[in-house]
């Protein structure tokens, strides 16, 4: 990893009881699905209807699914689905079908066997000319179809965790599920990538439907969008063998995010997290406090803060470089640094400095990120934080 040529411009300190802690929030809870009969039920209603749609969650499998396991289904025939398998593939994709003769879908590349055993975040999207798939906030896949607009004759109820309407064994999906979203238009890459490990601020645009599982106890799972799309556990209002259990959910979302605004995408590295950057302190200028903060790098790695004045997300390395490389370019802050031993180190911008790009100045973006070492099996040796935007003030 060199940096001989990018100037020095700030001070950083190693920081060794740092920042997951901080950097996470307990997700409340979750509920799991036993892979048999368990199933949550959602009234059918047009806002669940759309044309385009984007849906998301946050799934934990307990071990290879069956054949045509469905997490989400809405519809038979003219139907969506986020699915776990399609006729024994083995692999997590967004699919929509119309009638029995057409079907279209993007497909992950991993089989589903990849995410067993911990919490990953799936997002499927169905424009008008194409439908693609997310795990962890970056894209795997893009297929164009001709299908155009998602269709629903006959509607139907839509249902989590099992394949309802259709009343087959290999349907029913075994885990837990957590943060699922719906909405009624295509998110961009940019949009999930910023926002796929952090519980969403409302209102959203779009959002239709948004299911935290928070509620703990009962037969209600409560839609937290605003329009009253409460979901109902099992068969009827009653508890019995077809409920979902109630559980405390392990969800690594992201809690405070500190200043500035994330943006690109940052993936799992070997320590099975995503490594993020936030600031904390001020955005004053003279106030001289403000202070990058890595979270969730692998422990004892080597790595460099760097910045610049123009945001991009270009594939590197394991992850993306989120600072245009090119003119006015990229520079360092301060020196090569070892990770911390809980995977957090951080470093505190001096406005005193000049960089080669001219003096921090407020009013106007500067972009920010942290490069490190990474021995991720099969990997290139290095991965990258998500990018950060700040606009500093005087």
């Amino acid at each position: 990893m060199s940096t001989r040529s990018l100037p020095r411009t700030v001070l950083c300190l190693p920081l060794l009881l740092a920042l997951p802690a901080a950097a996470q929030t307990a997700a409340g809870g979750c509920l799991a699905f036993d892979g048999v009969d368990d199933f949550v039920l959602v009234d059918r209603t047009a806002h669940l209807e759309p044309g385009e749609i984007t849906i998301e969650l946050w799934a934990w499998l307990d071990g290879p699914q069956d054949w045509n396991t469905r997490l989400l289904r809405k519809g038979e025939h003219d139907a969506y689905f986020l699915t776990a398998d399609q006729d024994f593939d083995a692999r997590m994709q967004i699919m929509a079908t119309r009638g029995t003769q057409f079907r279209a879908s993007a497909t992950d590349t991993q089989p589903h066997t990849t995410y067993v055993g911990a919490w990953h975040h799936f997002a499927g999207v169905w424009a008008l000319d194409r439908a693609e798939f997310f795990v962890d906030g970056v894209r795997v896949a893009s297929e164009p179809h001709t299908m155009g607009a998602l269709t629903h004759a006959a509607p139907t109820d839509l249902c989590i965790g099992a394949g309802l309407p259709v009343l087959l064994q290999n349907e029913y999906f075994r885990g837990r599920i957590d943060e699922v979203r719906l909405f009624n238009r295509v998110r961009s890459a940019v949009e999930i990538a910023n926002t796929w490990n952090r519980s969403l601020e409302l209102p959203q645009p779009g959002l239709v439907a948004y299911w935290r599982f928070d509620d703990g106890a009962g037969q209600i799972a409560s839609d937290s969008s605003g329009l009253g799309h409460h979901g109902r556990l099992g068969w009827t209002s009653a508890a019995e063998a077809s409920d979902p259990q109630w559980m405390a959910s392990s969800v690594p979302l992201l809690g405070d995010g500190g200043l500035g605004t994330s943006y690109c995408a940052s993936s799992l590295n070997s320590s099975g997290a995503a490594a993020a950057l936030r600031l904390t302190g001020e955005l004053s200028i003279s106030s001289n406090n403000a202070l990058l903060e890595v979270s969730g790098a692998p422990a004892g790695r080597p790595g460099q803060f760097i910045f610049g004045l123009q945001p991009t997300q270009i594939p590197f390395a394991d992850g993306y470089l989120c600072i245009l490389p090119f003119q006015p370019g990229l520079q360092r802050l301060g020196a090569i640094q070892q990770i911390g031993l809980t995977g957090g180190c951080t470093c505190a911008i001096d406005f005193a400095g000049t960089p080669a790009v001219g003096p921090i100045t407020a009013g106007r973006s500067w972009y920010y990120q942290f490069w490190f070492r990474d021995n991720h099996a099969g990997g290139s040796g290095s991965n990258l934080t998500s990018g950060l935007e700040v606009i500093f003030v005087p």
